[in-house]
């Protein structure tokens, strides 16, 4: 009785199974999801631009997960890359002001200038009294900040 309803049924048209399933044009390969439905690559890569899953079954693309765990390796390079500038640029920022600071501070308590003759920048700030000023400064705000916190 079974297979006398089998029977009965109108079989399966081949013609849907070669059909590519987003452009409706005639298709030789699959997809790369459980259904296997068919699908041109050109197709695929459209639909891969708008979806992470097939719009079929739902199964997660194997490729799209790789590309999920490259791109997140990349955020974590980039703000790793990102927390270095900025400790870079605040390290070299404190160090300028701080020797400027203790600069006026030498000169406060009387001792020589740190330039005495005319110096481009980078001169001033390698020069070895501005390193001296620059520990000065630190040494003093540390002291200050022990003393307030106490």
């Amino acid at each position: 009785m079974l297979s006398d309803a089998r029977s009965d049924m109108p079989e399966k048209s081949d013609t849907s199974e070669k059909l590519c399933y987003v452009c409706l044009d005639e298709c030789t390969t699959k997809s790369p999801c459980q259904c296997e439905i068919a699908m041109h690559p050109e197709c695929l890569r459209e639909i891969r631009m708008h979806y992470r899953a097939c719009t079929v079954c739902k199964t997660v693309y194997e490729e799209a997960e790789e590309e999920e765990e490259e791109e997140e390796e990349e955020n974590q390079v980039l703000v790793v890359m990102a927390t270095v500038t900025f400790v870079v640029v605040l390290f070299v920022g404190l160090y300028i002001l701080g020797g400027m600071i203790g600069q006026c501070l030498m000169l406060i308590m009387g001792m020589r200038p740190v330039v005495t003759t005319p110096a481009t920048f980078v001169e001033i700030i390698t020069s070895a009294e501005f390193v001296v000023a620059a520990i000065l400064f630190i040494c003093i705000a540390g002291l200050v900040d022990f003393f307030f916190t106490i």
